[in-house]
């Protein structure tokens, strides 16, 4: 093999490894931290596992000095973060404040209801903007604007469900916000307590919503289909609570009550406990500190872990005001962890996986042909040619008019001698040569 040659080879081969390695090889993205948000209890939250978490509004101020933000930011649940550090992302700010009022995702992610006081938006998350829904009354029910509503959303219909989100003569009812952004109503069941706020959260393993009565403690599902009914729970029964987060984790077949605020001991909750579905089962896990508890935090489940952001401290004695500590709770090892680690993405079909294959190595294909190509025409271009002027070839191939000299022209018979200037020829000093073109008319160009 010649050195020119092995030169080539190796040449195509380092290039043939990168191709692939830039075709079907996909690496971990890098996340760079760019933006912190304000610290802030009482926002609202609503999540997509294994893709974000949702934060908006809140307070900083204790006690009754309250400003509420209009703050709004993501957590990325798609990589892997340290809760020094969480992945945070900005986004446009909401019209007005909000505080301790009901939120839900659409199902495709694309829309976000927020509650504030007598008026409802949707953010679009598309095109960057807040609109307010036109109606906010049905009958005469109209919005509930105490503290501490919750929403679920069902991914069937794409209908968000608020309990006691509506009001009417001293009554309460389930508020619903359809698709179409037209607001209906619902009862509520007769079994409960008659809080003015509300803890739930969508269970997609169940099809139902899942309520906390935050006075009682007692457990309540609702289906479109069946209605309210009370939940025959055991194990280790959270005591009643407000202000706690509640949330869905894997598909809604386990659910994640953690905080809170406890009124009879006046003081923040600090345990977390999780509702097993399919078998109606309490259990706890560890307390994440013995010192104080988190109420009003914005939370989320992705994958294996619950996530809780903000929030703030409060007992009898002390209102500790807004939290910086984000927390993050491993529900598979049971215990609370300094690091969030993102869900797999889902694996694709077999007929799927073999579709990328074969495209990408076609396109791989495709493109190692047009490097050896540039490669091949880069060493051809760069050897000298080189006319064997004992040998000379057809005339048709090397005859360049302008630059051949003319020896004689008898009637249309052209005679023109083969030097060509910059062509380097064989031997170097060859007899003088000549040949007559015998085809009157044609021109060799």
């Amino acid at each position: 093999m010649s050195c020119r040659t092995a030169k080539f080879s190796y040449t195509l081969s380092i290039l043939s490894y990168i191709s692939t390695v830039l075709l079907c090889i996909s690496s971990t993205p890098a996340f760079a931290q760019t933006y912190k948000p304000n610290v802030k209890s009482g926002s609202l939250s609503a999540f997509m596992d294994g893709k974000a978490m949702y934060v908006l509004g809140g307070t900083s101020g204790s006690s009754q000095s309250y400003s509420y933000s209009a703050q709004v930011f993501m957590i990325d649940l798609s990589i892997p973060w340290n809760v020094s550090s969480p992945a945070y992302k900005s986004l446009p700010d909401a019209p007005v404040g909000f505080f301790q009022m009901a939120s839900a995702l659409s199902p495709d992610g694309q829309t976000w209801f927020a509650q504030n006081g007598n008026a409802a938006f949707f953010y679009d998350f598309e095109s960057s903007k807040w609109n307010t829904i036109p109606s906010t009354t049905t009958g005469n029910k109209t919005l509930n604007s105490n503290f501490g509503l919750g929403a679920a959303t069902d991914p069937d219909t794409g209908i968000i469900y608020v309990p006691n989100g509506l009001v009417s003569n001293g009554g309460q009812y389930m508020l619903k916000v359809n698709p179409d952004e037209s607001i209906d109503s619902a009862e509520m069941s007769p079994q409960m307590s008659k809080t003015p706020s509300s803890t739930v959260a969508w269970s997609a393993a169940q099809r139902s919503l899942i309520y906390v009565d935050e006075s009682t403690g007692d457990t309540f599902s609702y289906s479109p289909a069946k209605g309210w009914n009370q939940l025959a729970v055991s194990g280790t029964i959270p005591p009643p609570r407000s202000n706690a987060c509640f949330v869905g984790a894997y598909g809604g077949s386990k659910m994640v009550l953690f905080g809170g605020y406890n009124a009879t001991l006046q003081t923040s909750i600090n345990t977390i406990h999780i509702l097993d579905m399919s078998s109606l089962t309490w259990t706890s896990g560890p307390t994440f500190s013995s010192k104080s508890g988190r109420m009003g935090a914005a939370c989320a489940a992705s994958g294996d872990y619950f996530i809780a952001w903000g929030g703030q401290s409060s007992t009898s004695d002390v209102d500790l005001g807004a939290s910086n500590a984000t927390l993050v709770y491993d529900m598979k090892n049971i215990t609370w962890t300094f690091s969030y680690i993102a869900p797999p993405l889902p694996s694709p079909s077999k007929s799927k996986t073999r579709a990328i294959a074969i495209s990408c190595a076609v396109l791989g294909t495709v493109i190692l042909m047009l490097i050896a190509g540039y490669i091949y025409y880069r060493i051809r271009s760069k050897k000298p040619k080189v006319i064997d002027y004992l040998h000379p070839p057809p005339v048709a191939e090397y005859y360049d008019k302008s630059a051949s000299s003319i020896i004689a022209s008898v009637r249309g018979r052209e005679e023109f001698e083969f030097r060509r200037p910059g062509v380097q020829y064989y031997p170097a000093n060859p007899p003088t040569y000549s040949m007559t073109i015998a085809t009157p008319g044609y021109r060799y160009s």
